[in-house]
């Protein structure tokens, strides 16, 4: 998809590569590499096997660099705080009237069943389950509910995705 290989090269050059501390050229090489394999027609790897556990890696692989990158700069960095809400919107197992099966640990299961019980069709419905999520401390390990910014950006966000949807907001996020 065209839309998400912009997103991910935005996201990679301008909010993750400029905090990981290495030389920039081996990390675009490496980004290249990784993009590559996504855009390989030879691999079979499916997306929902790909999307096992993501709460868990979202902590470990995104939720560093978008601290980096917070602390840094003091703010909420936009295409991972974007990444962010279609994460939590993922969890919702559902895509156009039909569901699809999300693998993760049962607390997280039972916590989207529970915020998704309902559709997100307001700035409140959004801010509410957006609220939940971030304020998993125990799990994200830092309360991302006292990142300025966060809350309301991830809930808007959500809010759009589902109002919207995905490729709508990543036009109006990539142009």
């Amino acid at each position: 998809d065209e839309k998400i290989a912009k997103f991910l090269q935005r996201l990679l050059n301008e909010e993750i590569i400029p905090n990981l501390g290495l030389p920039e050229d081996y990390l675009h090489e490496y980004a290249e590499s990784v993009l590559g394999r996504f855009r390989n027609p030879f691999i079979k790897h499916l997306l929902l096997a790909i999307s096992l556990n993501s709460m868990t890696k979202f902590k470990t692989r995104i939720l560093p660099q978008f601290l980096a990158y917070y602390d840094g700069r003091g703010a909420v960095p936009p295409l991972m705080s974007l990444a962010l809400a279609a994460l939590i919107r993922f969890y919702k197992a559902e895509l156009d009237g039909r569901s699809y099966p999300v693998t993760d640990d049962k607390p997280f299961l039972d916590l989207y069943e529970r915020l998704w019980a309902s559709d997100v069709s307001t700035i409140e419905d959004a801010r509410t389950v957006a609220e939940a999520v971030l304020g998993l401390e125990k799990h994200w390990g830092r309360d991302l509910l006292s990142v300025d910014g966060l809350l309301d950006k991830v809930s808007a966000d959500l809010l759009a995705i589902c109002t919207k949807g995905m490729p709508a907001v990543l036009e109006d996020y990539l142009g």
